[in-house]
């Protein structure tokens, strides 16, 4: 055999031998950092944060100029946060209803925020030909899985001026169809 044929062959056992050791070692490490039981310390899986406790204190930035807003204001007033996303279809549908809806949700002195599932700058063209980008927030990853550990959109919380969960759930559903109805009455009443 040719001296470097097998000077070749030689070079890559040694660096396939090499290359093993290193998995091998990296993989012990990650094995050593697991917990025992993975069964008692994975956190349940829930669906919304708990009825009637308050949400977690948690800084959002308006899409619009940048202004952080500590807590969303819902301290002073209740509000509604939904969760959103351009590449859910039922979410483009829900915009013209909360557009719709916005005017009387000031009237009443719920506030509005549309807090992005995606990147800012998808989220402001998905919002461009509405006039809801003032409402629109980005809020930090974590904070969105726990507020939204489902990561559903369209989705919705209403926390009240304690900043406690009043309901929560995929707009559409009965909490929320009532909500708009309310909505749509004060908008008729006062003709918003």
């Amino acid at each position: 055999m040719d001296n470097h044929l097998l000077f070749i062959l030689l070079s890559c056992l040694i660096f396939a031998v090499a290359m093993n050791f290193f998995l091998t070692f990296r993989l012990t490490a990650i094995i050593r950092t697991m917990p025992h039981n993975m069964e008692t310390t994975e956190p349940p899986q829930l669906k919304s944060l708990p009825l009637g406790f308050p949400a977690p204190k948690f800084e959002a930035f308006r899409l619009e100029d940048g202004e952080n807003i500590a807590t969303i204001d819902t301290v002073k007033q209740p509000s509604v946060l939904v969760f959103l996303s351009s590449k859910c279809k039922a979410c483009r549908s829900k915009l013209v209803d909360l557009n719709q809806m916005q005017n009387a949700m000031d009237h009443v002195g719920v506030a509005l925020w549309l807090v992005s599932m995606e990147h800012e700058d998808q989220f402001r063209q998905f919002l461009q030909s509405y006039e809801l980008l003032h409402r629109a927030v980005t809020i930090d990853w974590q904070m969105i899985r726990q507020l939204n550990p489902s990561g559903a959109s369209p989705y919705y919380l209403f926390l009240d001026e304690h900043n406690q969960l009043q309901a929560s759930g995929e707009i559409g559903n009965n909490d929320w169809q009532s909500f708009q109805q309310q909505m749509n009455d004060i908008k008729s009443e006062k003709q918003l």
